[in-house]
């Protein structure tokens, strides 16, 4: 009799067990859903102090690491060829755009040289540039332009993921946090970058 019962608490324990395991999985997909809707929205939200300096507010999806892999797998095999590196165990992606734009007051030499009655037609006086990332309009005048509109935009990419061990026989190390930033305006340059996290 004994037997019996025992295989029978040990098969609740197993049912229990397995439920309760199903249970937490449903409960960290809907989860995972919810985050995904949530980052997906954009709702980004932006407020600006008195000196004009801007303070961005994001949420931030939380998934598991298959579904990063998934959702950022493209944009990564892109960066990896344009960059010639390979990014493997991504810990958390963080894509960014910012827009400088403005009005300038200063002038700039130009090698145009006009006469002094000014005999040039107002179109020809007219000065833009643009790229995907700069774009500048000037009017001449006399031998300058003056720069009337800028804008700069800046996308970047940053992600984090776990690096080589060193020296790497030492398997027993946990690997180091890495994290890779990708600016791609090719006037901009990155000056310095510092990161902190928790340990675990």
């Amino acid at each position: 009799m004994k037997p019996i019962l025992f295989y029978i608490l040990f098969f609740v324990v197993c049912f229990v067990g397995a439920a309760y395991w199903h249970h937490q999985q449903i409960a960290a997909l809907e989860a995972e859903r919810e985050n995904l809707v949530l980052a997906h929205n954009n709702q980004l939200r932006r407020v600006r102090n008195a000196q004009g300096q801007q303070r961005a507010i994001a949420p931030v999806a939380q998934l598991s690491a298959a579904t990063l892999r998934e959702l950022n797998a493209a944009h990564i095999a892109a960066l990896e060829r344009a960059f010639d590196t390979k990014i493997k165990r991504v810990q958390a992606v963080m894509r960014l755009s910012v827009t400088t734009s403005g009005k300038a007051s200063m002038s700039a030499r130009d090698t145009l040289v006009m006469s002094p009655r000014d005999s040039l037609p107002k179109q020809l006086k007219q000065y833009r540039y643009a790229d995907q990332y700069f774009q500048m309009s000037a009017i001449a005048d006399t031998d300058s332009l003056w720069v009337t509109n800028y804008s700069v935009r800046n996308d970047i990419t940053a992600i984090a993921h776990k690096g080589r061990r060193s020296p790497r026989w030492k398997f027993w190390k946990p690997r180091p946090i890495q994290c890779q930033v990708f600016l791609f305006n090719p006037h901009s340059g990155i000056d310095t970058i510092e990161i902190q996290t928790l340990s675990k």
